[in-house]
């Protein structure tokens, strides 16, 4: 018969230590991604005065129901034409509450762009949140396009 020592039981218990920390590694880093929010396309030629279109994307990694941002733009190359809502936040027939912002092109801003399901919905598949339609100007240059204040909620209005 075999006699089992404490410095066996010490090595058996190490290992399961490290399998337990090796494990959880894994398991945290393949759960802990992130919520993407992009403008798309990320680029686009197009010639002077003429209508473009971006569109306002979310990848959420957790069921999210209300979204905002504010849109920066370069107003010496372009206009705003309209903001409209996307269908994000409607994919799975749920009724939404949108605000197409407030331009102001002395600036190239665009503020207080939102939306949010009403009631108690949520949504996890990948959409367009608002879709921003520009007419480029009449000087040639790369317009940057940016977004800040970006906050996405989830239920409850807490943040994801």
């Amino acid at each position: 018969m075999k006699k089992i020592t404490l410095q066996d039981n010490r090595l058996h218990f190490t290992i399961i230590l490290i399998l337990i920390f090796f494990l959880s590694t894994i398991l945290t880093s393949i759960a802990s991604s992130k919520t993407v929010v992009s403008i798309s396309p990320e680029k686009q030629l197009v010639e002077r005065n003429q209508s473009f279109t971006v569109n306002i994307s979310i990848e959420p990694d957790a069921p999210i129901s209300g979204a905002q941002f504010d849109f920066i733009f370069n107003k010496s190359l372009a206009n705003i034409k309209s903001v409209q809502e996307g269908n994000m936040l409607s994919q799975n027939g749920a009724k939404t509450y949108f605000s197409n912002g407030t331009v102001d092109s002395s600036t190239g801003l665009i503020k207080h762009i939102y939306s949010s399901v009403l009631g108690n919905s949520s949504v996890s598949s990948p959409g367009i949140l608002a879709t921003i339609n520009m007419t480029a100007g009449s000087s040639t240059g790369v317009a940057k396009l940016n977004l800040s204040n970006v906050v996405i909620s989830g239920s409850g209005s807490n943040p994801v």
